[in-house]
């Protein structure tokens, strides 16, 4: 297929300007993009043929030339030869920085640069993180433009696999290495940071490897001993044993129904807190009942409460007595 005028390319006069010819540059750039044109598929070769008329054009030696051979100038390794793409996309690299928003991230100098690092906050529940998982994470960054060879990036989604190990804490930071934003003109890219927020439990409070809970318990539970189950993070359920006469707030230790130790085989344990609860809404009946109790009630009977209120005379009495 025969080369079309350079002129006809970039849609100018003959007689355009250095700026002239820049601004039209830029404009059918910005269009032709392949990225910008996913399902066309001649965009490429439409971006390729204006990049290669404007590195022609923009030079006053390679103008001269084609202004009075065409394209003969360049044929055969001519003295005006334009290469390939690859050979003249370091030349557009101040205006891709301008087209696609990099402009003031680099210097002048046209060297190599790091892409910068990312950061993703992810959010999972405290079951996900006692087994681990792999999770799939959708990622917008800048990458490398294949079209125009890293001169100027585009942003695109990536779809990323991250292996999340068991025992991990709310704010534990995974590195994905080379995942970040791509590299200027060749450069290596940047880092991605997984940043692990652990949401709220209805049921569990976690303190590092150790898992707390409440459980209520009746007054008559409490008083004559018997036993409840529990769920356990691991989707199972235990069963705790209460003993006679216990006294709300005392707690239960579950040896090794905690959290795993992240990169251990350590586990932490389950901490299970019984709390009294006061009946309420109580019938004649059962008015009569406790009422009934509490006058066959004794010192021994409560001997927190007989200790307590007798030390408390005590310290009245001495109160009140003469110096």
């Amino acid at each position: 297929m025969a080369k079309r005028c350079y002129y006809e390319v970039l849609e100018v006069e003959r007689t355009a300007g250095d700026a002239e010819l820049k601004t039209a540059f830029r404009k059918l750039a910005m269009q032709w993009h392949p990225d910008r044109n996913p399902s066309d598929k001649s965009s490429e070769h439409r971006f390729k043929e204006i990049n290669e008329a404007y590195e022609i054009l923009k030079d006053p030696d390679k103008r001269a030339a084609y202004d009075r051979f065409g394209h003969a100038a360049f044929e055969h390794g001519g003295p005006g030869h334009a290469g390939g793409f690859t050979d003249v996309a370091s030349a557009f690299s101040d205006i891709f920085d301008d087209l696609f928003g990099m402009g003031g991230r680099r210097g002048r100098g046209g060297g190599r640069e790091r892409g910068a690092d990312l950061r993703y906050t992810m959010e999972i529940s405290l079951e996900e993180a006692y087994a681990g998982k792999t999770a799939q994470v959708r990622i917008p960054t800048s990458v490398t433009c294949e079209a125009c060879s890293g001169s100027g990036r585009v942003t695109r989604e990536r779809a990323l696999s991250v292996n999340i190990p068991a025992g991990v804490e709310d704010g534990t930071r995974i590195r994905l290495a080379g995942e970040g934003e791509a590299g200027v003109r060749g450069g290596p890219a940047g880092d991605l940071y997984i940043f692990l927020s652990l949401s709220s439990h209805p049921f569990f409070q976690r303190e590092g490897a150790d898992l707390h809970c409440r459980v209520p318990i009746s007054m008559v539970a409490a008083a004559l001993g018997g036993d409840f189950e529990v769920p356990t993070i691991n989707g199972g359920n235990t069963r705790v044993k209460v003993p006679e006469g216990t006294q709300s707030g005392r707690r239960f230790r579950l040896q090794g129904k905690g959290m795993p130790v992240l990169r251990s085989k350590q586990t932490g344990d389950m901490y299970v807190q019984v709390v009294v609860e006061t009946p309420q809404k109580l019938t004649k009946r059962q008015r009569e009942l406790l009422a009934e109790f509490e006058r066959l009630s004794s010192k021994d009977t409560h001997p927190e409460s007989a200790g307590f209120f007798g030390k408390v005379k005590e310290f009245l009495g001495r109160a009140g007595s003469p110096g």
